[in-house]
């Protein structure tokens, strides 16, 4: 990575960051201290860096449990919502929608604007002929209610 981004100025420690957080997430011991001293020891989150160190060694901590990766990443005495906001997205991206509990979906702001723009994303990468109308010739109508 560091070599992609070398005139960026802050990478080595980026790249010392984000090495120490996948380290840490392959550490033993699951106890609940020592999960908390891996992120405390990556920072509380107040910056960019720290943010997206502790979601990631949240996320790869607890890849394949939605809500002990959430858990882990709001449960800090740091900037929590933003670190579990990172992780959430992270895993979501991994695992998928159907993957994530619905404890946390159901009663998720917006959550039909984001499930459509989510599509609409996806569809991107598509020749996909809603996308096209919508974004690109800009004739899409929505359905309207009556």
């Amino acid at each position: 990575m560091e070599h992609m981004f070398a005139s960026a100025e802050h990478i080595g420690e980026f790249s010392k960051i984000m090495r120490r957080a996948v380290a840490l997430s392959r550490s033993g011991g699951g106890d609940r201290d020592k999960i908390l001293d891996n992120i405390h020891a990556l920072g509380e989150g107040w910056v960019a860096e720290e943010t997206l160190a502790i979601a990631v060694y949240c996320a790869l901590r607890y890849e394949a449990d939605f809500g002990q990766a959430i858990c882990a990443a709001v449960n800090h005495k740091g900037d929590s919502d933003s670190t579990g906001a990172v992780c959430g997205n992270i895993l979501g991206a991994y695992l998928g929608y159907s993957a994530i509990p619905e404890k946390f979906k159901a009663n998720l702001e917006f959550h039909d604007v984001l499930l459509d723009l989510a599509d609409d994303l996806y569809a991107a990468r598509t020749d996909d002929e809603v996308y096209r109308a919508k974004y690109i010739a800009k004739t899409y109508k929505p359905f309207q209610p009556r």
